[in-house]
This record gives C-alpha cells, sequence and structure tokens, in this order.
C-alpha cells in the first residue's frame, strides 16, 4: 500500500515538472518572439525615418547630405530600387555620370520595365554622348506604350543629336498611325523628306495637309518654300559621277569634300538614295574609310560590312573590315571573315592565319613566338595586327622597340588609318 502511494506521489511531480517547464519554455519563446517583432519593427521604423530624411535633403537640392543617408539604407537594404534610383538621379545633378549609370543598373535589375527608371539611364546616357544606347531604349519605351506623344519627342531629339534622318522620318511614321497630323511632327517630316530628296512625296503630303486644313497658315508656308537644298541633289550628284570617266576618283572627292553634318546625315542614310549599281560599292567603301578618317570607327564597321555585302570579290574591302573587327575585338565576326577569305581569296594563305592568331589572343589561347616576332620586327606588320600586336605588348609589359618606325611609316597611308597612329602612341 505505501508503495503504491509512493508511486502516485512520484508521478505527480514528474507530471507537476512537465507542466512548469512546458510553460517556462511558452513563456521564453513568447518573450523571444515578441523581442524579435520589437526588433524588426524599430528596424524597419529606422529605414523609413532615414529615408524620410534623405528625401527631405534630396527635396532641398542638397544632395551631399542627401548621399550617406541612402547609402547607410543600402547597408541595411541593398536591393532598394528607389534609393537606387534616387543617387543615380542625385550624380546626375552632380555631373558624375557613371556613378549615377551604376546605380540606375542596380535599380533596374529587378524593375527592369519600370519607364521612370529607363528615362533616368536614358538621360545618364545622353549626357555622357552614348545616344546609341539610350536610342535603343527609346525604341523599346515606344513600343510598350505608343499612345504617349512625349516618348517620340524625347526620341525625335536624339535622333537629331545622332543626325539620324531615317530613324526621324520613322518615328513620324510612327505619330502619324497613332495621333494624326500636328504643326510639329509635319515640319520634322517635312524637314527630313526635303534633305532625303523625297520632294514629291513631301510636295503631295503637304498638298493634302493644306486641302484638308486651309486654316493652317504654316502648311501653306512649307509648301510655298519646297526649293532644292544641299542634300536634294544628292541622287542627281550620284548619276554625273557614275557617269564621268573617273567615277572613283570624283566620288572620293565628292565624300571628302562634305560638310561635317551632311556627311553625318548622309552616310546614316545611305538606303534612302537611288545609288547607281555602278558606283555602289565604292559609295559604301569610301563613306566606311571617311568615317574611320573622322574617327567614327563604329559607324565605318556597320558600313563596312554593307560594303562587303555589296561587292564580295573586293579583297581590299574584306581587309578594311578585318582591321575595324580587330579593333573590336569581336571574335565571332573574325571568325566570319576568316572563312569568307579562304572560300574567296584561297591564295592569300597568310591572312586566315594571321586572323586565327588574332581570335586566340583575344581569347587568351595566344601563340607567344607569333606576337614576340611581330613585336621586334622593324618593319610595319599588316594593318590589322598592330593593335592586338600593341595589346600584347602592353599586357606582358614587352617594349615595343619601333613604335616610331611604325608611326613614321602611317603618317603616309590614307587618312582612314590615321586613328590607329593613336594606338601605338
Amino acid at each position: 500500500m505505501f508503495k503504491r502511494k509512493s508511486k502516485r506521489i512520484q508521478h505527480r511531480r514528474l507530471h507537476s515538472n512537465e507542466v512548469v517547464s512546458i510553460t517556462l519554455l511558452a513563456v521564453f519563446l513568447s518573450f523571444f518572439t515578441f523581442l524579435q517583432a520589437q526588433t524588426f519593427s524599430h528596424k524597419q521604423t529606422s529605414i523609413s525615418e532615414a529615408y524620410h530624411k534623405a528625401e527631405t535633403f534630396y527635396l532641398l537640392h542638397q544632395w551631399e547630405k542627401a548621399i550617406p543617408i541612402y547609402q547607410e539604407i543600402l547597408l541595411k537594404e541593398d536591393s532598394s530600387q528607389a534609393v537606387h534610383y534616387r543617387l543615380a538621379c542625385i550624380y546626375e545633378q552632380l555631373g558624375k555620370i557613371q556613378q549615377g549609370l551604376f546605380h540606375i543598373e542596380k535599380a533596374l535589375f529587378s524593375q527592369g520595365s519600370n519607364s521612370g527608371y529607363l528615362y533616368q539611364k536614358i538621360k545618364l546616357l545622353e549626357i555622357d554622348k552614348n545616344y546609341e544606347d539610350a536610342w535603343v531604349i527609346h525604341q523599346n519605351l515606344i513600343s510598350i506604350e505608343p499612345r504617349k506623344p512625349t516618348r517620340y519627342i524625347a526620341a525625335i531629339q536624339n535622333c537629331k543629336e545622332r543626325i539620324a534622318v531615317p530613324d526621324m522620318l520613322d518615328l513620324t511614321n510612327k505619330w502619324l498611325e497613332q495621333f494624326g497630323p500636328s504643326i510639329y511632327i509635319v515640319n520634322i517630316r517635312f524637314e527630313c523628306q526635303k534633305f532625303l530628296g523625297l520632294t514629291i512625296q513631301a510636295e503631295d503630303e503637304l498638298s493634302k495637309l493644306v486641302k484638308e486644313y486651309p486654316y493652317m497658315q504654316a502648311y501653306h508656308t512649307m509648301l510655298s518654300s519646297l526649293k532644292p537644298t544641299e542634300s536634294n541633289n544628292i541622287n542627281e550628284i550620284l548619276l554625273q559621277i557614275a557617269s564621268s570617266n573617273d567615277p572613283s576618283n570624283q566620288l572620293n572627292e565628292w565624300i571628302m569634300g562634305m560638310s561635317d553634318s551632311l556627311y553625318q546625315a548622309f552616310s546614316d542614310s545611305l538606303s534612302y538614295f537611288h545609288i547607281p549599281q555602278k558606283v555602289q560599292s565604292e559609295i559604301y567603301t569610301f563613306t566606311s574609310e571617311s568615317a574611320a578618317s573622322k574617327g567614327d570607327l563604329e559607324k565605318a564597321r556597320k558600313i563596312a560590312w554593307f560594303a562587303v555585302k555589296i561587292d564580295p570579290s573586293r579583297y581590299e574591302s574584306w581587309l578594311f573590315l578585318l582591321l575595324l573587327e580587330t579593333h573590336f575585338k569581336n571574335s565571332e565576326n573574325l571568325e566570319k571573315i576568316k572563312i569568307q577569305i579562304e572560300t574567296l581569296f584561297p591564295f592569300y594563305m597568310d591572312v586566315p592565319k594571321e586572323i586565327e592568331a588574332i581570335i586566340n589572343l583575344i581569347n587568351d589561347t595566344y601563340n607567344e613566338e607569333f606576337w614576340s616576332n611581330i613585336i621586334e620586327s622593324r618593319n610595319l606588320p599588316a594593318l590589322y595586327l598592330i593593335e592586338p600586336a600593341l595589346s600584347y605588348s602592353k599586357k606582358y609589359n614587352i617594349l615595343l622597340k619601333h613604335k616610331d618606325s611604325w608611326s613614321e611609316e602611317l603618317q603616309n597611308s590614307p587618312s582612314q588609318y590615321h586613328w590607329i597612329i593613336e594606338q601605338i602612341k
């Protein structure tokens, strides 16, 4: 009897202890959860207050005071797109464009379709004179929301900066589809058509507008002012050159004698002109070389691809394209050129081997003996080998003994190759 009572008491005590332990554990967990909630709440409040303070400085244009607060927020919440966007705006105001681009890219990382962020990137790119990359974003934004007039106006301004007449004309076409005619857009369209020599089209359009809107004096004025311009007779000039005894020399003189603005627009608009087949290849070749002589290597490369497409039999055109693609270190395009030269010019066996050497150097699987021989040579190597040789010598800190000799020889070369001299210095 005594033993059973003892066991019962022991059982009660054990049960009681279990209840106390569980109760204490529940209290502890509740308290810990409460502390966590309080800490999290405090953290959120702290960030919110910091953001409010930074925004106040931002609105007061006190950039230097706002920056450290925004940066402190990023230490706690690195993925805050709004803060990255604000910093991009501030660095734009301070003229620190690269820092602004860094932050706007961060903002766009998870919100790539945010139009506000995209326009901030456009602003930074255009301040940095990178109108080409900005143009790509302009096109994307218009395709997403074609019913926003301000997007067309901003994109047209970009075209003006690039003197990209065809792009501007395409934008006006899209505008007309969405909104119909307006004085602003008709005037731009009129100037584009005049430049491209589309006089008949311009006259037809204006005549219809004058008839439809007889009270709009601006359309009457534009119609009456329609007369030949510097670019209006380009098609006629091309016909005259094509029928001359020495079309190549005349083409070269004509292109080199163009004003900078006319050349820029002409080279952007080649596909809009009626170029006689007799001089088509030369036009693209000379325009590409002219772009290189003016330092616009990106445009030179773009037109050079058209040149080899129009007339793949011109070996010199392939070599010039090879020179440009070597400059841009584009392995894929270099491989295409190598295959074409092997196919079209099988007797020029050294060139494909040299292209392969350039591709290997770009991919860091270079032939040391090959490049060492070029660097040590007093004679100027093939033009497309100069830049990779210089790159090799700089990377491995090898003295280029004969760079003065190379520069001197290049001084006597045609002007489209003179930009290479800057690489040697």
